[in-house]
């Protein structure tokens, strides 16, 4: 019934939620590093867009 499938789609949502979390637990110095390594890249080409202007 609707009703079920309405239950259904709330715990399998609860699911998903909780295994991505588990995921970021143990990928966060993974994901630390990405971003790390994507701010300098940008911060570089920032300075190097910079002194070129003058």
């Amino acid at each position: 019934s609707k009703h079920q499938w309405g239950g259904l789609h709330v715990w399998f949502s609860l699911l998903f939620v909780v295994i991505c979390i588990v995921h970021v637990f143990f990928n966060w110095k993974v994901l630390l590093n990405y971003f790390k390594d994507q701010s300098r890249e940008h911060l570089a080409l920032t300075w190097e867009w910079s002194l070129s202007l003058l």
